[in-house]
């Protein structure tokens, strides 16, 4: 296997284990708990969620490939806790 193989590998192996992490940490929250701020920043759980999916979108398709526009605020939801999530969830 090549160098770029290997670290491809690497990577794919280190997300993995990084979402599983992430999941596992929200699995089994009510609807109640994923989208109740118990921190001054107003982030919640799924907010949080969502926010880790930008920005591996932004490294992968952004950074590394140069393929997709850059997210501004108002697409990035999580830019304000008073809004909801992509799925509809209200963040409060």
């Amino acid at each position: 296997m090549t160098s770029e193989g290997m670290e491809k590998k690497t990577l794919s192996a280190f997300l993995a284990a990084q979402r599983a992490s992430v999941l596992a940490i929200v699995d089994g929250l009510d609807t109640q708990a994923l989208t109740s701020s118990v921190l001054p920043s107003g982030w919640t759980p799924l907010g949080l969620v969502e926010h880790l999916g930008h920005a591996e979108r932004h490294w992968f398709q952004e950074v590394v490939t140069g393929a997709a526009e850059p997210l501004t605020c108002e697409r990035r939801r999580w830019c304000s806790p008073s809004t909801t999530t992509s799925v509809g969830v209200p963040m409060t």
